[in-house]
This record gives C-alpha cells, sequence and structure tokens, in this order.
C-alpha cells in the first residue's frame, strides 16, 4: 500500500504505519513548492524513495534526515531544516497518491497558455504520464510521470495541476531549475 504526504500532514500516523507496512511508501508535498518526499519504510527503519537518506530518531520527536534537522509538528506534518542557511524551513504534509484512471488523465491533456512565459503548452497522455510540448518549439516535449494526486515529475522539473471547485481542470503550475511555480491555464481550442 501506497502512503503519500504533501508538505505539511499527520507524519506521525504515517511514520508508524510505515515502520509496521514494510516496503510500504509515503508521500509528502512542500505546500509552497509541492516538491514530493518519498518514505519508505522497511525492516531497518524509514528512508527515503529518491536519496536514500535514514530517518534517524535523534528523540523528543526530533529527527536527523542527511544534512537536514526534521521535526514533527501537530497534525501529522514535518518540519525540514537545513543548519546554517538560517530561514530555510520547508515543511511537509501528507498528500493523496497519483490514483487517476487513463479518462481523468485523459481530461488533463488540452491546451495551456502561460502569459507571463508568452507561451502555450500542448499536455498529452502518455505511458501513465503527461507529455508537456511548447508550442513554439514543437520538437522540445518532456514525459513528465506521476508523483502524488495531481503531480506529476521529471528529473528536473515538475507538473500540478490546478482544479476548479468543481473538480474541473483550470491549469498547471510549472517548475524546474529555472523557473518556479509558472502558471498556465487551461484555453479551448
Amino acid at each position: 500500500m501506497r502512503r503519500c504526504f504533501h508538505a505539511g500532514s499527520a507524519f506521525a500516523v504515517g511514520l508508524a504505519l510505515l515502520v509496521t507496512q514494510p516496503a510500504t511508501g509515503a508521500e509528502q508535498a512542500s505546500p509552497d513548492r509541492g516538491s514530493p518526499l518519498h518514505l519508505i519504510g522497511d525492516s531497518t527503519g524509514v528512508r527515503s524513495g529518491y536519496s536514500g537518506n535514514r530517518l534517524i530518531a535523534l528523540g523528543d520527536g526530533k529527527f536527523r534526515f542527511g544534512q537536514q534537522d526534521v521535526i514533527l509538528l501537530p497534525g501529522g506534518r514535518m518540519l525540514f531544516h537545513q543548519p546554517g542557511l538560517e530561514g530555510t524551513v520547508t515543511t511537509f504534509k501528507r498528500v493523496p497518491g497519483n490514483s487517476l484512471t487513463p479518462g481523468q488523465l485523459a481530461g488533463i491533456a488540452g491546451h495551456y497558455r502561460s502569459d507571463e512565459a508568452e507561451a502555450d503548452f500542448i499536455v498529452t497522455t502518455e505511458a501513465g504520464g503527461l507529455r508537456l510540448t511548447i508550442e513554439q518549439r514543437p520538437g522540445t516535449s518532456v514525459l513528465y510521470k506521476p508523483a502524488y494526486a495531481d503531480a506529476f515529475l521529471t528529473d528536473d522539473g515538475m507538473i500540478r495541476v490546478l482544479r476548479g471547485t468543481g473538480g474541473e481542470v483550470t491549469g498547471l503550475r510549472l517548475s524546474e531549475e529555472s523557473v518556479w511555480d509558472l502558471r498556465a491555464d487551461r484555453v479551448k481550442r
């Protein structure tokens, strides 16, 4: 069973589930950037599904994760702090896993426009993910794989799907190495 977290959630419960359920994954994501944190529990403890770093208990709800200090917060959230980089704090909360059906995935496909970047994007479905093509550069195309609910990743980028109150897709938030949180609104063609 896969469990997912988004920067800011009930992690203490998730941690207990991870430790007692070997080979279980837990996804967390940062609410500001949507960056995922995939945690895997096995017989040796909890580790990152991406970096392999282990979550090491220090006591009093404090942990070490690679070079970062981790504090469990109320509501199952996790706070990450990089020592020496004061003011750099990221919280993670639990998020649902990506369980979109092929039909729901197809509902994301379409045309999107970013006025800020003065660019148009074409999104198609492929291999259980989304292929993003910049319309002005048809040879530039990237396949994004599911990360968690309405979020898709590549090695250096992310797409988050924006939905209206009725659940309809209204836009995308795009991030990569040099672009943070670029909004692209859905356009009818």
